[in-house]
């Protein structure tokens, strides 16, 4: 996998829900999905989300997903869709340079498709792509500074409904981590079998 510490084995994909049960996975493995891997990202993401076409449904992903193209077939399935974004993908346009941004300015484009690219501006700059998201709303947060001194920062809200709901994945492996059975062995699919015994427990537990 490009720009992954580990290159080859496996690897488990994952859609959860709020709650962090966990609703679907993939298990991936580099001579299975070789033919894909230029699209990967798309490619799992559509496959986890395959059961929520025509339910409007609203899922988050990050940037080694995201692409301009998926937003638009996500779209056309009649599934929501948000997340952060390379600035380098393809058929995005060009925004406000970073340096013209003052902190909490945020400068965008809506596509003829109706997908939005975002960039913000906080202690660094971040890109987003939505397909349901309106730009123009726009909340307020506070940000505490080293020097104890509190700034007003303006945030657009599909900032803030991104960071409320990117992390249901790490929920589902805190809850994991609390009484996981998994044991380290040397045959692999030992490590995948306790993974999955360990699922079924967190999703027992959920419920």
């Amino acid at each position: 996998m490009p720009k992954k510490t580990i290159k080859w084995g496996y690897k488990v994909w994952m859609k959860c829900a709020e709650s962090g049960y966990c609703l679907n996975f993939q298990l991936y493995t580099d001579k299975q999905e070789h033919n894909v891997e230029k699209d990967l990202g798309a490619t799992i993401v559509k496959r986890l989300c395959i059961d929520l076409k025509g339910k409007y449904h609203r899922v988050y992903f990050d940037k080694y997903f995201n692409s301009y193209k998926l937003q638009i077939d996500l779209l056309n399935d009649k599934i929501l869709a948000c997340g952060t974004v390379n600035a380098t993908r393809k058929h995005l346009p060009t925004l406000k340079e970073d340096t013209k941004l003052e902190r909490g300015e945020h400068d965008y484009r809506v596509s003829d498709t109706n997908v939005t690219v975002m960039k913000w501006k906080d202690k660094r700059v971040v890109h987003l792509l939505s397909n349901y998201h309106d730009l123009r709303n726009v909340s307020t947060f506070i940000r505490k500074e080293r020097n104890s001194d509190s700034n007003q920062i303006a945030c657009p809200e599909v900032v803030k409904d991104y960071n409320a709901n990117m992390n249901l994945v790490d929920k589902f492996d805190q809850l994991k981590s609390c009484y996981a059975i998994e044991r380290k062995s040397r045959k692999w699919w030992h490590r995948i079998f306790f993974h999955f015994v360990d699922c079924a427990l967190v999703n027992s537990f959920v419920i």
